[in-house]
């Protein structure tokens, strides 16, 4: 029987699924426009940095999926502790808060979590270290992330990634959010 909490992790999915196509759908409208080329052997940089905002975008609504999630998890469970009291990277405390201090079951996606955490690393690396690898301390969880995500490569040092690449990033949050979305469903779901 569907209660108020499951409902609600229900909607939220949702939204969390519509708000994913049309971030899609601007990534699709965006890699139709034609730039101008220059003459000269040069990178274009505008397609570049579309793609690399599409990855900090995403990442920026992890996070706010993060905080979203465990308010309304606290919420509904009564907990005193917010998952900001706990240590660690938003990640972990994500994990921890869910799992460890609400009661949720952990979704068995260690692969998915693998790349999560590239995900991440590479929207760091973007932001902090201007895409280069070298002198970036989680160089190695990028380099691993290329090996499984089409489309995202390394040439010369530098992060390179296509459209391809970007809707599986895309598809990476929106799944492991899921399998969390279904685990707090799956616990509020009363059995009659």
């Amino acid at each position: 029987m569907e209660t108020p909490a499951s409902e609600w992790f229900k909607g939220s999915l949702n939204l969390l699924d519509i708000y994913t196509q049309d971030l899609n759908r601007v990534l699709d409208k965006i890699s139709t426009v034609e730039f101008s080329r220059s003459e000269k052997p040069v990178i274009n940089c505008f397609p570049d940095v579309t793609y690399k905002s599409h990855v900090l975008s995403v990442v920026i609504i992890l996070e706010q999926q993060f905080s979203y999630f465990c308010t309304s998890l606290q919420n509904y469970t009564s907990q005193k502790l917010k998952w900001n009291d706990l240590k660690g990277s938003a990640l972990e405390r994500f994990i921890k808060y869910n799992h460890d201090v609400c009661g949720l079951d952990k979704p068995s996606c260690n692969e998915l979590l693998q790349d999560l955490k590239g995900v991440i690393e590479l929207r760091n690396c973007v932001i902090h270290n201007n895409s280069f690898l070298n002198g970036f301390s989680k160089s190695r969880v990028v380099e691993q992330l290329t090996k499984r995500v089409d489309g995202l490569e390394i040439k010369n040092n530098f992060i390179r990634l296509n459209q391809d690449a970007c809707k599986k990033i895309t598809s990476i949050i929106f799944n492991f959010l899921r399998a969390w979305y279904q685990s707090a469903i799956n616990k509020f779901v009363t059995v009659l």
